[in-house]
């Protein structure tokens, strides 16, 4: 693969991640009272949120030695914008319901709800932030030449 195949790559699948998170919260916050909508936009996010961590782990293990470390650090980025997105779905109704809390009125389960709904944007950020500003100032990596000419 050529150098400029991995850069655009990499910026593929961060441009992915922002997208992905993008459609997620478009999704969940705006299309809420449209079920079609809701489901298309949240289902796309997840999707492109996933597909971007796993093409992002599959660089941190298979690129070029020198580059494996700042790879595993994007990799673990793109890990904890879907632990984020995990958070927020498991502060919804059907998550909350998936850890046995079935009640939504009880004091208990809002306060749980209030705790995943503020983690989940901490989290979020804690991941985008460093992934966009290793993406922009990493240099593209240069695998197209042979080992000797590095």
């Amino acid at each position: 693969m050529a150098a400029s195949g991995i850069a655009s790559t990499g910026r593929t699948l961060t441009a992915a991640f922002f997208a992905g998170s993008a459609a997620l919260l478009l999704g969940e916050r705006v299309l809420g009272d449209s079920e079609t909508p809701r489901f298309v936009a949240s289902g796309a996010g997840a999707l492109c949120l996933l597909l971007s961590s796993l093409g992002r782990a599959l660089i941190a293990a298979r690129g070029p030695a020198p580059h494996r470390r700042s790879a595993r650090t994007l990799a673990f980025a793109h890990l904890g914008g879907l632990l984020a997105a995990a958070l927020y779905a498991l502060s919804t109704n059907g998550g909350l319901a998936l850890l046995g809390q079935d009640v939504p009125l009880s004091e208990s389960v809002q306060r749980l709800r209030v705790v995943l709904q503020c983690l989940f944007p901490i989290v979020w950020l804690v991941s985008a932030l460093p992934l966009l500003l290793i993406q922009r100032s990493a240099p593209p990596l240069a695998v197209d030449r042979p080992p000797e000419d590095l």
